[in-house]
C-alpha cells in the first residue's frame, strides 16, 4: 500500500514494534498520528503528532480519533499495535 501522503493512527508508537511501524510510515510519506500510554513520540513537525490515551479506558478512545483528526484529518490507515505486559514468572520446560 502507498503511504505517501496518508494519515495514519499507530496505536501502540511509544515503544517496540509500535514505534518502529510509526517509524516506517513516516519513513514512506505518511502523516502519523502516534498513540502512547505513558511514552510521548515526537518527529518531524507538521508530519508527526503524539497522542496520549488509555485504551482501557472506553470513553477516551472517541477523545484520541478525534484529536487524531483535528490534527491531520480522516484517518485513512489504523495499525493496531498497543499492548500490555503484565510481571510473570518465566515458565520452566521438562521432559
Amino acid at each position: 500500500m502507498e503511504l505517501k501522503n496518508k494519515h495514519v493512527l499507530v496505536t501502540g508508537a511509544g515503544k517496540r514494534l509500535g514505534h518502529a511501524l510509526a517509524q516506517h510510515c513516516l519513513a514512506e510519506g505518511a502523516r502519523v498520528t502516534a498513540h502512547h500510554f505513558r511514552t510521548p513520540w515526537s518527529g518531524p513537525q507538521g508530519t508527526v503528532q503524539s497522542v496520549g490515551c488509555d485504551l482501557r479506558q472506553i470513553d477516551q478512545i472517541a477523545s484520541m480519533v478525534e484529536k487524531a483528526r483535528a490534527g491531520f484529518g480522516p484517518v485513512d490507515v489504523l495499525i493496531n499495535s498497543a499492548s500490555d505486559f503484565y510481571p510473570t514468572e518465566t515458565a520452566t520446560c521438562s521432559q
